[in-house]
């Protein structure tokens, strides 16, 4: 079926560039930057359209039974709203842990085979403990909710949108590694409460409108910016990214990092001549400044083999911006 688009030995510098991500990556999780603009970001100057593609839905829900009464309505109208478009909506009720991990497992058999999911998690969360699960009491982790997760954007090439009407679920982006492939392309999800007025005024429309516009930013910013967040995996990578470039990719900063390479690398006490000295300056130099391998080298890991539409250029032009407003090294 076709998917709908909607418009998220030596010395080794990649080890130096992993450890300053690292750091990045931890500032980003504590942050919890929206996918768009953030105030204060480098990132203001750059737009990021979600790249995804989908072409099914598979609504996983698990609350009481006194509780069903908002999802039956929204049901009642969803799948003809994906039905308009040609794609498949599928509910599938949760009574377990075991239940839902053999549901999330099964979509990435789904997902190799060609499936693009959107996945809407209808359930009960908490902040500490993770995803409710209301028929056998039972909570699921975030960090093991990503876990499954990844697996699937994994088989569908960072493709996977999720949905969740979860509270507090927006929680899972503080265990999203960017060492590892993330979770998802991207994520709608609560920081805190959400009531079940909310989401059954403005769900349908949601989902109506993303598709009918192939805009899934749009969609979100009309019908659930009030109480949802979007985190889109290709603008944390620019984030953390450019703040690799800030702390030590370029100015002062990337000068300082060269001056201590040479002294890690040649001792006091070595004589070299002027040639080998140059030739192992213009080796530093190119092993050290930002290119376009640096973007490259989380295609296959993190962005599961999607090329993101954003260059070290345009990172390196924002940094430079915020350097033109006066905003120091360091500050984000």
């Amino acid at each position: 079926m076709p998917a709908k688009p909607v418009h998220c030995g030596e010395h080794d510098p990649s080890v130096e560039i992993y450890d300053s991500l690292s750091d990045a990556t931890d500032r980003f999780a504590r942050r919890h930057p929206l996918s768009n603009t953030a105030p204060g970001s480098y990132l203001n100057g750059m737009h990021f359209t979600p790249r995804l593609s989908v072409n099914s839905l598979f609504w996983l829900t698990s609350l009481r039974d006194d509780e069903k009464g908002v999802t039956r309505r929204v049901w009642e109208d969803l799948p003809g709203v994906f039905a308009v478009e040609g794609l498949p909506a599928e509910m599938i009720e949760i009574t377990s842990a075991i239940e839902l991990h053999s549901a999330l497992t099964e979509l990435v058999r789904l997902a190799n085979l060609g499936a693009k999911p959107m996945i809407h998690f209808d359930c009960h969360g908490s902040l500490e403990r993770g995803l409710w699960l209301a028929a056998s009491d039972e909570y699921m982790s975030w960090s093991e909710l990503i876990s499954l997760l990844r697996d699937i954007n994994q088989a569908c090439g960072n493709n996977l949108c999720v949905v969740s009407a979860c509270c507090f679920s927006f929680e899972a982006v503080r265990f999203v590694d960017i060492h590892l492939t993330a979770p998802f392309g991207i994520l709608i999800a609560p920081e805190g409460e959400v009531n079940a007025g909310f989401l059954e005024e403005n769900m349908v429309a949601f989902y109506r409108e993303m598709l009918a516009l192939g805009d899934i930013t749009s969609a979100m910013e009309t019908r659930l910016k009030a109480s949802f967040r979007m985190f889109h995996s290709e603008k944390m990578l620019a984030h953390v990214l450019t703040k690799y470039i800030d702390q030590g990719g370029m100015g002062r900063r990337l000068r300082e990092r060269r001056e201590a390479l040479m002294k890690m690398a040649v001792p006091e006490e070595v004589e070299l001549t002027k040639q080998t000295m140059a030739e192992l300056r213009h080796l530093r130099d190119n092993m050290t400044k930002p290119t376009e391998d640096l973007i490259k080298r989380f295609i296959p890991g993190f962005l599961a083999g999607k090329a993101p539409a954003f260059t070290v250029k345009q990172l390196e032009d924002e940094v430079r911006k915020a350097r033109a407003a006066g905003i120091p090294p360091g500050q984000f």
